[in-house]
């Protein structure tokens, strides 16, 4: 019997699938990083005002009984 594991492609086309989509992981994983640090505090907002935090109150849960 047939070796079942290449998923009936020849060896080089199994070696090419499996190295396109090492690239295809790559690239997304850099696309995401590359997404994260454009889109930090640190650029969209002026530096000083990225670190501090806005104050703001809770509000409470409505409660039907005591409308």
């Amino acid at each position: 019997m047939e070796n079942l594991n290449n998923q009936g492609k020849r060896q080089d086309q199994y070696e090419s699938s499996a190295k396109y989509a090492g690239y295809a992981l790559i690239g997304m994983v850099g696309l995401i990083v590359i997404l994260s640090l454009l889109t930090g505090c640190g650029i969209s907002k002026e530096p000083q005002k990225c670190c501090q935090q806005e104050i703001t109150s809770p509000t409470p849960p409505h409660d039907p009984l005591n409308d």
